[in-house]
């Protein structure tokens, strides 16, 4: 980049400004000549810069016509002079310039077209420093390559009040640091680079304006940009050895808040936010090939745009405002938003040679915040679209080696944010405050993977990943037409690989750790009085997801697999909404799902020997409760629902052929979608109704064994809850068609678990199962109509399971299965839909002291254990004193110490049984020798008197329990098939 590049750059910015001076946006902030008037928009301005500093240092190369270091270089490359020109702070010495110049000053426009501005910041620092290049001879360097940080960029004000097509603002703000550093590379020699490397880079600052009572004015479309780019600390080679023990550090800030007004204006404040913090990073990898490739390092990198502080995930921060209050088509706000790495770090790959990466990543990335705007009172004013996204994408801590050693250990740490929340208010206007939300976030992983063939391959990663995109959506509608709806799809998204091992005709291995968060979206709140197709929520949260996590697989190897991951996924929220008084309004359409897909803890092989063990916990939730109001509207209030969650998981299976294989898995789900609906169509018309469809359908392959002339063994343990809707709850007193409910949960439990196969071989399965589905809950309506206070239900359970089936030709299964299941179907469900209840519907949640629980609801106990051998061997134990029971317990029985104690229940001259016991009658007490006279003659255990009895507490009794009918049978298949 020399003389062309600058003059390039320099051309570009003048191009550029000559057609915004053809378009009235942008001229000299004064005259050339003073012998001229003023111009009336002499105070349009193109400012900012264009900033490339390059700095080259302490570089070595080596090859055989000798060692050198190349020369630095520490240039500059800037626009300032040309943006200086434009604005006639240098006199518009280009003729082409003061051309166009002139023939806008001679064009009169009043009080119009004054105060725009254009500004544009870039700092693009490219650093390259501390490498080093070794081809046929040894090179070695060590260097600080550390730079002071680069700030540009100023406050931008102006003003477009009162006036037309004024204190416009258009902005670029971009920051690109590029680090160049600590890597090593070489042919047929050694190189060795040792550093320490930090830079930061920013680029523009808030933005202000105004189009208070005005026409097109006091609009901002701003580009905020923070890109840090890394290729730091690897280490390559061809036949040599090369080293890398070095770290880094990138900071890029494009930060400002952006603030205007289109009050009582038309087409004003307007607002057009884009802030962006890819970050781009490929560090600390090590590949060879016929040779050593080794790298330590620490790598960080910071991106943060539009945001106003610094450093904190729950930062709440006010980054965009505006209003089009008493407005047309003004305070309307549009914000694409990305945050997210996209990083390659700390790999080892080697082919026919060894490589060892042993490194650390630290990634934060936030872009935006909380947005607000108003349409009070105005027209097409105040409207939000919002599409905050983040995606974090890595490779990292994976081994792939060819007949070779390879070994990765890679610690992980990304954090990243997108946009917060929202709020605009629509109270007495039309078509405003209205409010579209697309939240995306997730992460894209490739961590802890060792793939080995005919060598030895190592991976261990430690992932933590937190990712929080969008936030709470909040809207009015008071006494409004078609204003403060609410439109909201956030989806969450992580798809991920890792802790894997893949062996061909070698030894591979996968470890990780991982804890991984993903918000998306959250609570949305409109509220509306008297309005008019007004404060009505749409909303579909959806919960994706694939991981693949601890799998060993492949042919004649000798994988192994161990992975411990925690996974908490989370999107939208609740859903409130008030149509009192309105009509069409206050209504509420939520269609929450979740169906996070995981495979995980199987070993598949085809020879050798394979195992994996697996902890899993993963806690999802979509969408919430719905609550809302019609009392005194029409269509209003009405709530449609339909929740649903799914469990596709497919684990611990040890399948081989002519191997043996191993699985342990330890799985712990929790899902829920959706929650209670609440609302009320009192003293309404078509009303406070809901309608709900709540399935419920876990589907969980896990824990089976299958061999072919090898062993194979799967130890799982299995706790999953699904919980899906919940409770309904209206009324339509005094309403025509309102408070009715429908509602239709559908539970369904396909699985298949602890199932042993094999042929010439031995296939065992230990599985212990417990499993919660819950769908719908307790309907509850009032009316005093025969249109209004109704509940229509219609639940569905079924369940098709096979467990505990061993199948066996010329070879062994075994199977040890514990399998609990429950399944609760609309009303029975009542008291499961409440987070962190874990006891089953029914049971009484207000015990007193001295109360017995009522044990009707329990729909399941564990059973006593059985003795398989009741025969007494020997004598009883002495155990000293005996029981001594209070007042209304068992009689006191002395000291049992030699059954002395038991003396005061046998009457004088009587003494204990010395003989075995008869076989007693049939509703009689047994003939006991010894005992005769001291029970009356003939009793039975119908008229025995049991005084000393009389104090034991009454035993629970069971109450009575309804069930819904449903719709559907019930089919297992337990047992064996051979």
């Amino acid at each position: 980049m020399q003389t062309w590049a600058k003059r390039g750059i320099q051309t570009a910015i003048v191009t550029g400004g000559l057609l915004m001076l053809g378009t009235g946006i942008a001229s000299a902030d004064e005259n050339v000549s003073p012998d001229r008037a003023p111009s009336a928009i002499d105070s349009n301005r193109v400012t900012g810069n264009v900033i490339v500093p390059i700095d080259l240092k302490e570089n070595v190369v080596a090859t055989p016509l000798g060692t050198i270091t190349t020369p630095e270089v520490h240039r500059s490359i800037s626009t300032e002079g040309v943006t200086g020109a434009l604005s006639g702070k240098t006199g518009a010495a280009n003729p082409l310039v003061r051309g166009a110049q002139d023939k806008v000053s001679a064009v009169s426009t009043g009080s119009s077209l004054t105060g725009n501005r254009v500004d544009a910041d870039v700092v693009v620092p490219i650093r390259a420093c501390g490498n080093a290049v070794a081809v046929l001879r040894n090179a070695s360097v060590e260097a600080d390559c550390s730079y002071d940080d680069i700030v540009s960029g100023d406050a931008i004000e102006t003003d477009g009040e009162g006036q037309s097509l004024s204190g416009n603002v258009v902005s670029i703000a971009n920051a690109t640091p590029t680090q160049i550093t600590g890597n090593a590379v070489s042919v047929l020699a050694t190189a060795d680079a040792k550093t320490t490397a930090s830079q930061s880079a920013s680029a523009g600052s808030d933005i202000t304006t105004s189009g208070k009572d005005s026409s097109l004015s006091g609009n901002i479309a701003a580009v905020q940009s923070a890109v840090p780019v890394q290729l730091t600390n690897n280490a390559a080679t061809v036949g040599g050895r090369a080293n890398s023990e070095s770290t880094a550090e990138n900071t890029a800030l494009a930060p400002g808040s952006l603030t205007t007004t289109g009050e009582g204006s038309a087409l004003g404040g307007n607002v057009l936010g884009a802030p962006l913090a890819p970050i781009a990073a490929v560090n600390g990898n090590a590949a060879a090939v016929a040779g050593k490739a080794d790298t330590v390092a620490e790598n960080t990198s910071t991106a943060e745009a539009g945001s106003t502080h610094t450093g904190g995930v729950n930062d709440i921060d006010t980054w965009l405002e505006t209003s089009g209050k008493d407005g047309s088509l003004a305070g309307n706000v549009i914000q694409p938003q990305l945050a997210g790495p996209v990083s390659v770090d700390d790999n080892a790959v080697a082919g026919a040679g060894n490589g060892s990466a042993t490194s650390s990543t630290t990634n934060f990335a936030k872009v935006g915040g909380f947005t607000s705007t108003t349409a009070e009172g105005g027209s097409l004013a105040g409207n939000l679209v919002d599409a905050p996204a983040a995606l974090p994408v890595s490779g990292g801590g994976n081994a792939v080696g060819g007949l070779g050693n390879v070994r990765a250990d890679h610690t992980n740490d990304v954090t990243a944010v997108a946009g917060s929340g929202t709020y605009t208010n629509g109270d007495r206007s039309v078509l405003g405050a209205n409010s579209a939300n697309a939240p995306v976030g997730g992460a894209v992983d490739l961590c802890g993977t060792g793939v080995a063939g005919g060598g030895n391959s190592s991976a261990v990663c430690e992932n933590d990943v937190i990712t929080e995109v969008g936030g709470y959506n909040g809207t009015t509608g008071n006494d409004s037409v078609g204003s403060g709806n609410i439109g909201q799809l956030p989806v969450a998204i992580p798809g991920e690989g890792f802790a894997n091992s893949i062996g061909v005709a070698g030894n591979a291995s996968g470890t990780a750790v991982e804890d991984k968060g993903v918000r998306v979206g959250g609570d949305t709140n409109t509220r509306d009085d008297n309005g008019t197709i007004s404060s009505n929520v749409v909303s579909v949260p959806t919960g994706l997801g694939a991981q693949a996590f601890g799998l060993a697989g492949g042919a004649f190897s000798n994988p192994t697999a161990t992975g411990d991951s925690n996974t908490t996924l989370t999107a939208g929220g609740e859903a409130t909404a008030t149509g009192k008084h309105g009509s069409v309004a206050g209504n509420i359409v939520q269609v929450p799902t979740s169906n996070p897909a995981q495979i995980f803890g199987d070993t598949v092989l085809l020879g050798g020997n394979g195992s994996s063990t697996v902890a899993n916990s993963l806690d999802a939730t979509s969408g919430g409760d719905s609550t809302s109001t019609g009392e005194g509207g029409s269509l209003a209030g009405n709530v449609i629902t339909a929740p649903q969650t799914s469990s596709p998981q497919v684990y611990g299976h040890a399948i081989n052929g002519l191997g043996n294989t191993e699985s342990t898995v330890d799985n712990t789900l929790t899902n829920f979608s959706g929650g209670k609906v609440t609302t009320t169509g009192k003293e309404g018309s078509l009303s406070g109704n809901g309608v709900s469809a709540a399935p419920a359908i876990p589907s969980q392959v896990q824990g089976d064994a299958v061999t072919v002339g090898g062993n194979g063994k799967s130890t799982t343990t299995n706790d999953s809850t699904l919980v899906s809707g919940g409770d309904s709850t209206t009324d339509g007193t005094d309403a025509a068609v309102s408070g009715i409910l429908a509602n239709v949960p559908v539970n369904g439990q396909p699985s298949a678990h602890g199932n042993a196969v094999t042929a010439l071989g031995k296939a065992a399965t230990v599985a212990d199962s417990t499993a919660l589905t819950s769908a719908g809950g307790k309907a509850t309506t009032t009316g005093d109509h025969a249109l209004s206070g109704s509940v229509i239900e219609a639940p569905i359970e079924s369940a098709v399971r096979a467990y505990d089936i061993p199948a066996e030709i010329a070879g062994q299964a075994l199977t040890t299965v514990t399998d609990d299941n429950t399944q609760l179907t609309g009303e029975e469900a009542s008291a499961t839909n409440a987070r962190g209840i874990e006891l089953p519907g029914g049971v009484d949640h207000l015990l007193p002291a001295t109360g017995v629980p009522a044990l009707g609801g329990l729909t399941k106990l564990p059973k006593l254990p059985v003795a398989q051998d009741r025969s007494f061997k020997g004598q009883l134990p002495l155990v000293g004193d005996g029981l001594n029971l209070t007042q209304g317990g068992l009689p006191g029985l002395g000291t049992i110490g030699g059954l002395g104690g038991l003396t005061s229940l046998v009457p004088a001259g009587r003494s204990l049984p010395t003989a075995g016991f008869a076989q007693p009658r049939t509703g009689a007490l047994p003939a006991v020798p010894g005992l005769a006279g001291i029970l009356p003659s003939g009793a039975s255990l119908t008229n025995l008197d049991l005084n000393p009895l009389q104090g034991l507490p009454a035993l629970p009794t069971q109450s009575a329990r309804s069930f819904s009918t449903p719709t559907a049978g019930i089919t297992r298949i337990v047992g064996t098939l051979f």
